[in-house]
């Protein structure tokens, strides 16, 4: 039997523990992906007054894995190279590596992964800050590392840890200063109590501190949470959790006589939910969080957000697939001009599969928002696009 965890608060991925088997001889595979796509945009940054503007562009990765019986190991690069028709935005290129290793022991779990991601503005900013600039890039190195340890048939410690270092480099760095990043640590502790084969329930205590790269508005939190995870049947299943932190926030004041450092402190509290059923031909995901999360801008922002998923197989070659995805931000990033109040974005999907290794997809998108600044005005966008993925249905592998 495998029991699998999630720490919903700091986002750290699930680890899952089982009966070591046998060992074999390793096998390595290689799975390759390259999806060639164009659209249309009404408006591609979220801007007041803006123009239509048509892309096209190229991804591709390849997923490098090797498996024994109580060992995975996966490497994955990929690259994403856009052209836009707008001059202001001209060509973007994402380059990204990624790294995961699990080790499955005889009473716990070990788990790593790693990544190292340089992506345009253009892809990461535009729900979050909504500072977007086609020659302003992100990069991110990130790790996190979990350990899952059974103390009892009934009982389990476990333990994360990860980091996460963001800078920013282009125009909106520069003179302009409006992406510093940021380094944020973030660890864990909790212990997990099987209550029964379809049940169990995690206490935990986490901590995390967001600090600036050039301001010094350093934040931090430290709280406590309860994790409920229930399985209804084969088709239904609940993971939820609560609780509450204490939060600090180090902020840079300027007055007559000066720069000096004030401090903020408030408690708030921490929730999640994710509800799955799945029906015959398809599957439907609901879930919500409220947290703090890094922004850009060098701060720490209370966010709650809601997400609908829908998947339906209308024959066995087209399927169709909807979501409404909406995030909101506390009222103190709107004042400090740090940010969008919220998001709000619709997708309808329809996919087709002409051969095994060949998918068509045609997707219409809808965005709303609100501009960035103590005065925010609504703005709003579509987007519809096609695009043609290649993925052989199985990957090439070799045993040694």
């Amino acid at each position: 039997m495998t029991r699998a965890t999630c720490h919903a608060a700091l986002g750290l991925g699930c680890m899952a523990t089982a009966a070591a088997p046998p060992a074999h001889a390793a096998e390595w595979s290689l799975a390759p992906t390259l999806t060639v796509g164009i659209d249309n945009d009404s408006n591609r940054l979220l801007i007041p007054d803006a123009t239509a503007d048509q892309s096209w562009w190229l991804f591709s990765n390849v997923q490098l894995q090797r498996a024994t019986d109580t060992t995975q190991l996966s490497i994955t690069p990929q690259v994403r190279w856009q052209h836009f028709d707008s001059e202001a935005l001209g060509d973007i290129v994402d380059r990204d590596l990624s790294g995961a290793f699990s080790w499955t022991q005889e009473r716990g779990s070990f788990s790593l992964s790693a990544a190292t991601l340089d992506d345009s503005t253009v892809t990461t900013e535009l729900t979050e800050t909504g500072i977007a600039s086609g020659d302003s890039h992100r990069r991110t190195e990130e790790a996190s590392v979990s350990e899952s340890f059974d103390e009892t048939e009934r009982s389990a410690l476990v333990l994360q840890a990860g980091y996460t270092d963001v800078s920013y480099y282009g125009t909106l760095t520069g003179e302009l200063g409006l992406l510093e990043g940021y380094r944020y640590p973030t660890a864990s502790v909790g212990e997990r109590f099987f209550l029964s084969s379809q049940t169990s329930l995690t206490a935990s205590a986490f901590a995390d501190e967001l600090l600036a790269r050039i301001s010094v508005n350093d934040s931090r939190e430290t709280g406590g949470q309860l994790e409920l995870t229930h399985t209804f049947s084969d088709s239904t299943q609940i993971d939820v959790s609560a609780g509450a932190s204490a939060r600090t926030l180090r902020t840079e004041i300027v007055s007559n006589q000066g720069f000096s450092l004030g401090s903020e402190s408030s408690t708030g509290t921490v929730a999640s939910a994710d509800i799955t059923h799945a029906v015959e031909l398809g599957k439907i995901t609901l879930s919500y969080s409220r947290q703090l999360v890094p922004y850009g801008t060098g701060v720490l922002a209370e966010r709650q957000q809601y997400q609908l998923l829908g998947a339906y197989h209308l024959t066995e070659k087209v399927g169709l697939d909807a979501s409404v995805l909406r995030s909101v931000n506390n009222q103190s990033i709107v004042l400090l001009g740090l940010g969008r109040r919220s998001y709000t974005g619709t997708t309808l999907g329809l996919d087709w599969r002409p051969l095994d290794a060949w998918k068509l997809r045609a997707e219409a998108d809808t965005m709303q928002s609100q501009t960035i600044g103590t005065v925010s005005l609504p703005v709003s966008g579509w987007r519809v696009a096609l695009t043609l993925t290649w993925a052989p249905p199985y990957p090439y592998a070799r045993s040694f």
